[in-house]
């Protein structure tokens, strides 16, 4: 419904005995082999930590609890209970995002 042709989720009932580095290397392995115009990880602790690593090793930007997504990597931000807005860009690489609920 908002544009996306795929999606991929990655579950394991395993998931929860491990850190974040095999997260980080399947969506490292995805990103290598389908090319996605983004990734998006919930802005949950882990996935913070997970898009944050992922950032690092990919050389792509990071905009982290972003409530809404642009076109070109354009992540837009609700500060200080929503008195403020702002955006913020990725120029580098694949976008990474991680997103509040809601």
């Amino acid at each position: 419904a908002h544009g996306a042709a795929k999606v991929y989720a990655a579950e394991s009932a395993e998931v929860g005995q491990f850190l974040v580095t095999p997260q980080v290397d399947v969506l490292a392995a995805l990103v290598g082999s389908a090319a996605p115009a983004a990734v998006l990880v919930p802005a949950s602790s882990d996935g913070k930590e997970i898009a944050g690593r992922l950032a690092v090793r990919l050389g792509c930007g990071l905009v982290s609890e972003v409530v809404d997504l642009e076109a070109g990597g354009v992540g837009a931000h609700s500060l200080f209970g929503g008195t403020y807005d702002a955006k913020a860009k990725v120029t580098k690489g694949v976008p990474v995002s991680t997103v509040l609920p809601g």
